[in-house]
Parts: C-alpha cells; sequence; structure tokens
C-alpha cells in the first residue's frame, strides 16, 4: 500500500505544471492570447462553478472525506466560494440592468481569498481541544460568515464608489493576491502530507486542487480581460471543483449512510442548469433574436423543475422501500452476531477448561504419560488451543467493532514484545521445520494495549506458518517511520497474496483463493480491527524476494516507562 510511487508522483506533476505552462505560454505568446469578450458565456460558466463549489459543501456537510473541524472549515471554504462567486456572475455587465460594475472585479478576488483561509484551515494540522472548540462554536461561525455576506452585498449595492475604490487600490490586491496564492500553495502542500498519511479522495482531490485555484488567482490578477489567459481562471476554478466533487461522489457511494435523495439533488443541479442554458442558448440561435433566451430560460428552468420534483417523489419512495429493506436485513444480521456470540460465549469456559486438563496430563502431575500417548494429547492441545483463540478472536472483533472493547494503553517496550511473540510460537515453527528471525532495536516503544497488540503479532505469526513451505523463514522486524509512528513487518516466504485479495483477506472469513484452507479467516481481521483500534493501519505487500509482508503502523511511547528486558 504505497501511496507515494513514481507514477502517481509523475501523474501529480502533469496535472498540476500543465496549467501552468500553458499560462505561461499564453503570456509570452501574444498571438495565441486572442481576445474572447462573451458575456453570456462569462454569466453561465461562473454561474455553473459557483453551483458546483455548493454542491461539493453539501457532500462534505453529509460527512464525506472530512471529519471535525476540518469538514466545518471546508464547509464553509467552498460555501463562501460559491456565494462570492455567484455575486461575480451576477454583476456580469449586460446581463441584468443595472448590476455591471456592482463589485465583479472585487467578488471574484474575494472568493478565492476567503476559499484559500478556510481550505487552510480545513487542512491544518490541528489537535484535539482546537477540534473541540470549532464543533462547540460552529453555530457561531456560521452566523459570523453569514453576516459578513450579508454586510458584503450591501456594500457593492449601496456603495459602489466604496467598492471602486477598493478595486483601484493596486497595492492592496496585490497584497491579498499574494496571500491568497501562498496559503493554497501550503494547503495543498498539506492535502498532500494527509493523503499519504492516510489515503482518502478529498485529501488527493484536495492537494490538486489547491494549487490550480492559486493559478486561477495568478490569471485573475495578471491576464488583461477577456483574454483566453484570463478565461483560465474560470476553467481552473471549474476544474478544481469538479475534481473534488468527483471524490466526493466516488466517496460518499461507499458509505453505509447512502441517501439516494441527495445523491438525486445534487446530480440533478449539476445537470440540469446546463441543460436550461443550452436550451437558452438554442432558442437564440434558432431565433436569431437576443429576446427570446430570458423567456426560454424561464421556460425551461420550469420544464426542469416540474421534471425534477415528478422525480424527486418517485426517488424518495424508492429509498423509503430500500431503506425498510437494509433495515430488516440489519435486524436479521443482529440477530445472527448475538445468536453467534452466545454460543462462541458459552464456548469459551469448556474449551478453558479442556486446555487445564491437558496441560496437566502433560505434565506428569497425574500420571506418568506413555511417550505413544504424548504425541496424540500433544496434538489435541494445539487443536483445542487453535479453537480457543478462534472464539477469542470471534468475541474481540465483534467488540472492537462495536467499540465496546476498552483498551489498556501504556508505553510498551517494542523489542520485548516482538520476542515475547516468537517465543510464544516457536515450538510450531520447529514442527513445520521452520525458522524464525527478529530484529529490533533496543529503544523502540509504542502505546498500546500489550496483550492485544500481542495477539496481533501471534496472529500475524500464526498466519505466516500456515502459509510457509517446509524450510522457510519468517522474519519479524520494527523501526521508526517518524516522530510520531513505528513500523512492524512480519515477512514470510510462503506463495504471497494475489493484489486483487490484499484488502479482501483482512474481511472476517475471507481466504485467499487458490490456496488450501488453513483456519476460517478471522485472525487478519482480528488484526486489522486492533491495529486501528490503536489509531494504526494495516496491509500487506510482496516481501522484497519471495512471499508477503504483513506491515502495521502504531503510535510511538515514552520509553521512560518501560522495563526494558
Amino acid at each position: 500500500m504505497k501511496t507515494d510511487a513514481p507514477s502517481l508522483r509523475i501523474f501529480a506533476g502533469i496535472l498540476l505544471l500543465g496549467p501552468l505552462l500553458v499560462f505561461v505560454m499564453l503570456r509570452l505568446i501574444p498571438s495565441l492570447d486572442t481576445t474572447f469578450a462573451n458575456q453570456i458565456f462569462h454569466f453561465y460558466i461562473v454561474s455553473f462553478t459557483s453551483l458546483v463549489a455548493f454542491v461539493v459543501a453539501i457532500f462534505v456537510l453529509a460527512g464525506v472525506g472530512l471529519e471535525g473541524a476540518h469538514a466545518v472549515f471546508a464547509v464553509m471554504a467552498f460555501t463562501a466560494m460559491s456565494g462570492i462567486f455567484l455575486l461575480h456572475a451576477l454583476a456580469t455587465p449586460g446581463i441584468f440592468p443595472g448590476t455591471a460594475n456592482h463589485g465583479i472585479g472585487l467578488s471574484a478576488r474575494v472568493s478565492l481569498f476567503f476559499g484559500a483561509v478556510f481550505l487552510w484551515l480545513a487542512v491544518r494540522d490541528t489537535g484535539v481541544n482546537w477540534d473541540r472548540r470549532i464543533l462547540q462554536n460552529r453555530r457561531n461561525l456560521w452566523l459570523s460568515l453569514a453576516v459578513i455576506y450579508a454586510i458584503y452585498i450591501g456594500i457593492i449595492l449601496l456603495a459602489p464608489n466604496m467598492v471602486s475604490m477598493i478595486e483601484s487600490q493596486t497595492l492592496l490586491s496585490s497584497i491579498v493576491a499574494f496571500v491568497t496564492i501562498a496559503l493554497l500553495l501550503l494547503g495543498s502542500w498539506r492535502a498532500w502530507k494527509m493523503y499519504l498519511a492516510e489515503p482518502k479522495r478529498l485529501t488527493l482531490a484536495l492537494a490538486f486542487a489547491m494549487p490550480w485555484l492559486a493559478l486561477a488567482q495568478v490569471s485573475q490578477y495578471a491576464a488583461p480581460v477577456w483574454n483566453l489567459s484570463w478565461w483560465m481562471y474560470h476553467i481552473l476554478m471549474l476544474a478544481a471543483f469538479i475534481v473534488t466533487m468527483g471524490a466526493l461522489v466516488s466517496d460518499y457511494e461507499r458509505v453505509m449512510s447512502f441517501r439516494v435523495t441527495r445523491y438525486f439533488i445534487a446530480l440533478s443541479v449539476i445537470i440540469g442548469v446546463p441543460v436550461i442554458a443550452l436550451l437558452s442558448e438554442a432558442a437564440v440561435r434558432l431565433s436569431g433574436a437576443e429576446a427570446a433566451r430570458w423567456p426560454m430560460f424561464g421556460f425551461s428552468m420550469l420544464s426542469v423543475t416540474l421534471l425534477f420534483i415528478i422525480l424527486l417523489i418517485v426517488v424518495r419512495r424508492a429509498e423509503a422501500i430500500l431503506k425498510e429493506r437494509a433495515d430488516a436485513l440489519e435486524e436479521q444480521k443482529q440477530w445472527r452476531t448475538d445468536f453467534t456470540n452466545l454460543i462462541v460465549h458459552d464456548l469459551k469456559s469448556p474449551l478453558s477448561v479442556t486446555s487445564v486438563s491437558l496441560s496437566l496430563i502433560l505434565s506428569g502431575r497425574i500420571e506418568k504419560l506413555p511417550d505413544a500417548l504424548k504425541v496424540h494429547v500433544e496434538r489435541a492441545q494445539r487443536g483445542n488451543r487453535e479453537t480457543l483463540t478462534l472464539v477469542e478472536n470471534l468475541l474481540d472483533i465483534e467488540k472492537l467493532e462495536a467499540g465496546a472493547l476498552e483498551l489498556i494503553s501504556t508505553p510498551l517496550d517494542v523489542k520485548k514484545l516482538v520476542e515475547e511473540a516468537v517465543e510464544s510460537v516457536q515450538g510450531l515453527a520447529e514442527a513445520y521445520k521452520l525458522k524464525l528471525e527478529s530484529s529490533v532495536k533496543q529503544g523502540i516503544a509504542i502505546n498500546g494495549d500489550e496483550a492485544l497488540l500481542r495477539r496481533v503479532l501471534q496472529n500475524l505469526l500464526n498466519n505466516a506458518i500456515k502459509f510457509t513451505p517446509e524450510g522457510g523463514v519468517i522474519r519479524v522486524e520494527a523501526v521508526p517511520t517518524s516522530t510520531n509512528s513505528v513500523t512492524i513487518t512480519v515477512t514470510d516466504s510462503g506463495p504471497g497474496v494475489p493484489v486483487d485479495q490484499r484488502e479482501r483477506i483482512f474481511d472476517k472469513f475471507v481466504q485467499v483463493a487458490g490456496i488450501e484452507r488453513r483456519g476460517v479467516g478471522l485472525g487478519l481481521t482480528f488484526c486489522k480491527r486492533a491495529v486501528e483500534a490503536h489509531g494504526g493501519r494495516i496491509w500487506v505487500e510482496d516481501a522484497p524476494t519471495k512471499g508477503s509482508r504483513f506491515v502495521f503502523t502504531l503510535p510511538v511511547g515514552q520509553l521512560a516507562a518501560v522495563p526494558l528486558a
């Protein structure tokens, strides 16, 4: 699971540098930077851009892509850009009588400035206290933004002289442009770091979108009005919002609380508005009269709205039916889960008793065990332990998924933890004629639940033992990967895991296709749930030579509190 592959970096470079090269070429070659003065097209593209930004805000508000304070500021960023950029559209000369010069240039720059500030706050590295304060005061933040927006509308409508004076301040415009560009570029770098730490489509989309918005600010400020280089800022803003919306829609289709109605409304608006614009322009072209535009616009708006309402009623009814069936399936699933937990819980006690009894027989405390029977009793003991481990995994997986398993987090010495886990499976490895190796430097510590993390290592080692052929080598390593995390790997020399199955093998009861079934497929599920409960990640990749390498990360701890071996 390497997110910083060279191919991704090359692709990112093309997407980021391509628009910049086009802009530079247009500015350096005047013959290419032709003039295209079309107010109607300007009105349509700006209106549509603001609409897409508003849809992005709706999806983020629905809980897609970001959480907590990050989501609050992201919604405010796209809402602010949408609202102010719409004023820029309405002020387009020749569209509505009396609106020309009502802050058309100022609205364009202010929209990007507010967007840059809020987007930078959305990707800023914040702590728990900051997150809590923002969530507690989000209503006040929204009220403040609404008041500022109302005041701004009042200024551009009632004080055009003040607006003209502000727009004429070259130094002020330069400072605003510089701050906007700096915040967007810093935010892009931060979004990229967030994506590398936890791959999400929205953070990746923002890492690309924010440099485009920065270049849009350059185009808006430095290019002559109506030239192609000036039009680039409209295209770049629209592209940035569409890419972000695409990432959100893709993520929204995968969330458990998928709402068909919200999805339908968002996409209908995105499709419906361009259709209305195209019909209006078609009426002008066919009639040859500019006066036909707005009657056709009104008729198209009414027709599309009626069609939208009819389809919305159908979609809402379909969503209600789907919800009823989903609730019924969830009830059945919960019943099966409760029944399984009841059986598994009742199995744990007799299995524990059997394990203790077999241990007493093997120890010879009751009476000396004949050698002929010892092998069979040891085999029974191994089978009993595997069954008991299976039962414990089932119970703990359910608790972890429900958030009911309380972690007892303490600073742990990684070297000691790994050595104890290796020692616990040494006998099993020797039985299969496998070699176990470990390489952990002294002084590496993590914060975590000792019992759970030891079982994670034991499960990964048991899994490696099952699939490594006789004479193979299994190696455990741990290295600090940054100032706040440690990476632990378990590498085997088995058949490996196919690329298309590397995500699925962490699901319950999933086995690697084409390989002899050895177990029930719960060990890796437990590992994933336990590691994620500690704030870490786990994945599988190819080993350097042959086999698989299971990798997981955990937060670092303070070694001073750890008793070293």
